[in-house]
């Protein structure tokens, strides 16, 4: 189950960092808080599959890229 974070995130899905975050602030995406600063982790299947619901584009060399 490899993890991003909430920019590594929006680089793959080439959208903000804010947008990820309304992602995951409306229940559409699920992530991990790791810290009180909204520092999260984001399992890449679940990306992926957000990704793909909502009309994203989810790109796998950038991704392989933070998991590699």
């Amino acid at each position: 189950m490899p993890m991003v974070t909430s920019p590594q995130a929006a680089q793959i899905i080439d959208k903000t960092q804010r947008m990820v975050q309304y992602l995951v602030t409306e229940g559409k995406l699920k992530a991990i808080r790791i810290t009180d600063r909204h520092i999260m982790l984001i399992d890449l299947d679940d990306l992926r599959a957000t990704a793909a619901k909502e009309g994203y584009t989810f790109n796998e060399e950038i991704a392989a890229q933070f998991v590699n």
